[in-house]
């Protein structure tokens, strides 16, 4: 039996409930007259067909390359489906409700600061001992950290992401008075170089079956974080983004239609009309064989990254490159509905959709099954836009001079979510010019940490409206991370007189902590030389050397010496957050 054969024999069992009045006419031939109406097409006849139901309501049957069939009519409406109902606002959860102030609602996406505290003081325990001084190359914590952090945030505000770091501590008048209050230049360039995010002692048996294994651990913290913290809208976008690397990296990949071209591509879902960013994906080629060997086919990608949303209702609104009909049936299954192009090779589109020739600008052909539409639009001459939509179930034009397609709008409305999150991310660009990709990674996770929990805080029971202003959150965010690390830094004895006062004014106007109407008076300035308080009075030995922890003055007999290799686990096995290892280093 050939292909044309058994292309009737399925039309006629479709048809098989329907009372024809009249002869069937099959590709336009009849014993009698010809059909009011005909498909020209210019492939085989068996490829499509054309079916009259009645002399006042002709129903066209079109058929795909695989078989697929479509009609240009739509199909009864019914009540609702299973993936056509989710109608819930974008809200925050139960672990995102109380927070109040940017640093809370930053805290729970960066709740692993003590983690990249662990993992930095591991790999400077290793370089220390190349320093010969260790005023710079001293272990770190958290408030250090924090206020590092802190101070990216600014430099993002500042659009400083390509100044020369040297430039931001000048004391010519021209620098940023922040970042000289808050650290040195030089322990700031040693935080840079050293801050690492997984313990570079293991990383190369974990980088036998993992490429992201210096960047995973916080990686996958950070999409946990993002799908618990936040209830996405009904409308979530799914698309690429690319974040601009050229150094040495495997999976390195080159979009010419992109700013950056060269990058690391990193697959997103976000919310189409709060634009927050419910779950990431970093595309690193082909993996070794273990537990990260996952498909990177845009099928597989898509059902990875919205696992978190099946049977929600929802709709997922992607391009051309994600987009397929198996992919529409498969969430169709999941209660998730889908929209967006697809391109002219898929073997479901009848050929005739594809050709824009001969047909006039501005106007549509829909197919149309019992739980998917597609369309092909004619925005201008000899030029044609393909869409699948298993959301809309028939075929409205809007009214206006371009005699839109409601699909067509729909998705002008909804495909912009990724695209929009990367210009927000652009504008007030944490990163710094960089040859390592994982800190690159996590450069971009701090910008979406700072714009998701802008979204959380505005979407609280009473939000703070003054934080609509963007730029005002990011300020807020960086000096909260920035104040207790001022605060310890001004009552340091043997800064500067000037550096003091900077310090304290800052510490005054920002931390928490302190009373702002309360004159805070210059801290007084430890004796840079006291009588040992472990012996007394009767021996009366000066000395200069004081504790690192309890701060009291102690003679070479009361004192125990430790190596650097024995001092950081020693107050790490204690719990300690320690600060400087000696009290006399000027930060």
């Amino acid at each position: 039996m050939c292909a044309y054969e058994i292309n009737q024999e399925r039309l006629m069992a479709l048809l098989s409930d329907v009372d024809m009045d009249q002869e069937e006419n099959i590709g336009g031939e009849s014993s009698g007259e010809s059909s009011d109406e005909e498909i020209m097409s210019n492939h085989d006849s068996g490829s499509e067909q054309e079916f009259d139901k009645n002399e006042d309501n002709d129903v066209v049957q079109y058929i795909g390359k695989d078989g697929s069939i479509w009609q240009n009519v739509p199909f009864p409406k019914t009540r609702a489906t299973a993936e056509n109902i989710f109608t819930n606002a974008p809200k925050v959860t139960a672990t995102s409700q109380n927070v109040t102030t940017p640093f809370e609602s930053w805290a729970i996406f960066f709740n692993f600061v003590d983690l990249v505290v662990e993992k930095t003081n591991i790999y400077i325990l290793k370089v220390q001992v190349k320093y010969k001084d260790l005023k710079n190359a001293r272990l770190t914590r958290r408030d250090e950290i924090n206020a590092l952090f802190g101070l990216l945030y600014i430099g993002g505000l500042h659009k400083s992401s390509h100044v020369n770091v040297r430039d931001l501590w000048a004391s010519d008048g021209t620098g940023l008075e922040i970042f000289i209050a808050t650290m040195s230049f030089n322990r700031f360039l040693f935080l840079m170089r050293c801050i690492r995010f997984d313990d570079v002692n293991t990383r190369m048996e974990r980088r036998k079956l993992d490429k992201l294994a210096p960047i995973r651990e916080i990686f996958e913290m950070f999409n946990q974080n993002c799908e618990k913290n936040f209830s996405c809208g009904s409308y979530i976008t799914v698309d690429e983004k690319l974040e601009g690397f050229r150094g040495r990296c495997s999976f390195r990949q080159y979009i010419p239609n992109k700013p950056a071209k060269y990058g690391i591509k990193i697959f997103s879902a976000v919310d189409s009309t709060t634009y927050y960013t419910s779950k990431l994906e970093i595309y690193c080629g082909q993996q070794p064989l273990g537990p990260y060997n996952l498909s990177n086919k845009a099928e597989a990608v898509v059902r990875r990254i919205i696992q978190h949303l099946q049977n929600s209702g929802r709709n997922i609104t992607t391009d051309n490159w994600f987009k397929s009909y198996s992919l529409a049936e498969y969430l169709l299954e999941k209660k998730t509905t889908l929209v967006g192009t697809i391109r002219k090779n898929k073997r479901v589109l009848p050929p005739s959709f594809s050709q824009p020739k001969n047909r006039e600008v501005k106007s549509t052909i829909f197919g149309f099954r019992k739980k998917s539409t597609i369309l092909s639009y004619i925005p201008k001459r000899n030029k044609c836009v393909l869409l699948l939509s298993t959301f809309h179930r028939d075929g409205k034009i809007l009214d206006g001079p371009k005699c839109l397609p409601e699909i067509v709008e729909f998705y002008n409305k909804t495909k912009g979510g990724v695209d929009t999150t990367d210009q927000l991310c652009a504008t007030y660009n944490v990163a710094r010019t960089s040859n390592r990709w994982p800190l690159l990674v996590f450069y971009s996770l701090m910008n979406l940490a700072a714009i998701n929990a802008r979204i959380v805080l505005l979407c609280t029971k009473n939000p703070p409206l003054k934080y609509k202003k963007r730029s005002l959150f990011i300020k807020d965010l960086a000096f909260s991370l920035i104040a207790p690390q001022i605060e310890k830094r001004s009552k340091i004895s043997t800064l500067s007189n000037n550096l003091k006062l900077s310090c304290q004014k800052f510490a005054k106007k920002f931390c928490a902590n302190i009373d702002e109407q309360q004159n805070i008076s210059p801290p007084a300035i430890r004796l840079k030389q006291s009588r040992c308080q472990v012996c007394g009075n009767a021996k009366d030995r000066k000395t200069k050397t004081t504790c690192c922890k309890c701060e009291i003055f102690i003679c070479k007999s009361h004192t125990n010496p430790l190596c650097t290799y024995c001092y950081g686990p020693a107050l790490q096995d204690t719990n300690l957050i320690y600060d400087d290892m000696f009290t006399c280093c000027n930060e």
